[in-house]
């Protein structure tokens, strides 16, 4: 547990200050901001889909194998993104929150640390591979599930959960 916690929070802790500091050395404000604002976040899902990619394909033959018991995580996992999202609303209108404060609460309630979940999955049960799958799975079904609740909060932004700039408890986005 040591060893999975050095490698795959202290890291890149460590690694997330280095950039850190090197970005802000380089280049001006204007160019970091550009920076990280258009690629890293790209570079940061790119990475997680091509870890969960090798990840599924390493394990490929115990999933197979197991699909009748790891399907069964397929109904808990979206009555929890179910239940979460509808507490996020519920709690956004009790606020009275602007829209970005809403889809702000909505997809941090929803996300689960997916990098950490699965860098834990591989690090705690390196020899089972069941357990791991196990893991992953609520962790590939969360992507898919925040791009739906993007499109949804986007659709619906008008309609239910934004009231007048003026009226907003929270300030204006």
């Amino acid at each position: 547990m040591v060893e999975t916690f050095a490698v795959f929070i202290v890291l890149p802790f460590i690694l997330a200050g280095i950039t850190r500091w090197a970005m802000r050395r380089a280049r001006t404000e204007g160019w970091r901001n550009e920076v990280l604002g258009k690629v890293l976040p790209n570079l940061q899902v790119m990475t997680l889909v091509v870890i969960i990619f090798f990840m599924f394909a390493y394990q490929a033959d115990v999933i197979i194998d197991n699909l009748g018991p790891l399907s069964i995580i397929f109904i808990p996992t979206a009555v929890l993104f179910l239940i979460a999202f509808v507490l996020s609303q519920l709690v956004s209108r009790w606020m009275r929150f602007q829209y970005g404060e809403c889809a702000l609460l909505s997809c941090t309630t929803i996300a689960r640390n997916s990098p950490i979940g699965l860098a834990i999955a591989v690090g705690l049960f390196p020899d089972q591979p069941l357990i791991q799958a196990a893991i992953i799975i609520p962790e590939v079904i969360e992507l898919p599930v925040l791009l739906l609740v993007v499109k949804l909060l986007m659709s619906i932004r008008y309609r239910f959960y934004c009231p007048p700039a003026d009226e907003g408890a929270a300030g204006t986005h």
